[in-house]
């Protein structure tokens, strides 16, 4: 069990069991390969425009890939005047990259971060709240 997709190329259907496949499903074949979708002009009777993909693998999507929360990257955290982690390192950094500044890259959400912040916001339009969320990301 398992699903399939075949493909019309200009509105022709590539002809099954004749050796041969129109050069556009040759373009695309490596994008399905890639994402583990076998390609019929492959089987024992060439089959060029059918792509298939298993059961086991249908079932890992909804576990580990495209279609489970895992795939979905968490949002940014929201870091704000006095936080000490980790992620404030990587916003110091960005700005000392993209906002003209030179912050000490020290994880501390202090004074001067905060003051960077709210310049790179009204510099970009956003509301210049000092706050860093997922727009200010």
């Amino acid at each position: 069990m398992g699903t399939a997709i075949d493909l019309t190329l200009n509105g022709v259907l590539d002809a099954r069991g004749d050796g041969k496949v129109q050069s556009g499903l040759v373009d695309i074949f490596p994008i399905f390969n890639r994402h583990q979708w076998p390609w019929g002009a492959a089987f024992g009777t060439e089959d060029g425009m059918h792509f298939e993909c298993s059961e086991q693998l249908i079932r890992s999507w909804g576990t580990a890939g495209p279609l489970s929360d895992a795939a979905v990257p968490p949002p940014p955290p929201l870091l704000v005047l006095g936080d000490r982690v980790p992620e404030i390192a990587k916003l110091q950094t960005r700005l000392n990259a993209v906002a003209d500044v030179r912050l000490p890259v020290d994880s501390v959400f202090g004074h001067a971060t905060f003051a960077a912040v709210i310049g790179f916001q009204g510099s970009r339009g956003l509301h210049p709240d000092g706050a860093v969320g997922a727009r200010t990301w």
